[in-house]
């Protein structure tokens, strides 16, 4: 495998950096097959000398290839070859709330059912809102922009009914609502929740997902809680687990 060379001025590669030069010439070793499935990569040591950078950028080279689902890297070890083709998979890489809860960027929603609701005790409990309130409940398929194929996840958002007309208007397909409720309601989110739990795909969800019945799925239940502490936004996602990770950094104040 020869090394990158150089950009010259006018370049268009120059301006990309080089983590992704060096993880798209690695991502090509391993679709052409030169190099197969359980084979390990070259060490980071060796990745740096080859293109001459620093152990930093080779590691985030790695890690774009292990975000695809195209090697697994343990300590001691290596890189190991585990597919031959990049995996759907959908990093949220959060540092802050906004980052946290925003699928909206980088994925698009397909609404396939709206419908009024009034929570019985079931409901309730999930939304964390009392027995008998009114909801606009918005069900469909989210995929990653321009993927056709797999979708990300089953979406369910629960708006509270005093928020339902933020629907009719086309500003949610790109801001999220919680977004829009504290610009166009002037109500503060005071506090966000996010439960995480693991499970299997029902027959129904698997066949929507276009994945096996009974695999292990992702499920993400989100609150958004105005100031008396009530939900005016409920959203969940339910993902096959292979194409979400939710990876997260704090940074302290």
């Amino acid at each position: 495998m020869q090394a990158i060379t150089p950009a010259t001025p006018g370049d268009d590669l120059a301006a990309r950096p080089r983590y992704a030069r060096i993880a798209e010439e690695l991502t090509a070793d391993i679709t052409a097959g030169r190099r197969g499935i359980g084979t390990l990569l070259p060490t980071e040591h060796a990745l740096c000398a080859q293109h001459g950078v620093s152990r930093a950028t080779v590691r985030e080279a790695l890690r774009q290839l292990q975000d695809q689902g195209l090697i697994a890297r343990s300590q001691g070890v290596g890189s190991r070859v585990l597919a031959s083709s990049a995996h759907t998979n959908y990093v949220l890489s959060a540092r802050h709330a906004a980052e946290a809860m925003g699928y909206a960027a980088k994925t698009r929603l397909i609404i396939q059912r709206r419908r009024h609701v009034r929570a019985n005790a079931a409901l309730a409990r999930m939304l964390g809102a009392e027995p008998g309130s009114a909801w606009l409940h918005l069900s469909g398929l989210r995929r990653l922009a321009g993927e056709t194929r797999q979708p990300l996840a089953i979406s369910s958002i629960y708006l509270a009914a005093a928020h339902a007309d933020l629907a009719d208007g086309p500003e949610h397909l790109a801001t999220p609502f919680f977004i829009l409720i504290e610009r166009q309601k002037g109500i503060r989110i005071e506090e966000i929740t996010q439960d995480v739990t693991a499970g299997a795909l029902t027959a129904s969800q698997a066949r929507a997902l276009h994945a096996p019945a009974g695999s292990g799925s992702l499920h993400v239940l989100r609150r958004f809680l105005a100031a008396d502490g009530k939900p005016v936004e409920v959203t969940r996602n339910i993902h096959p687990a292979d194409r979400f990770t939710f990876s997260l950094r704090l940074q302290q104040s």
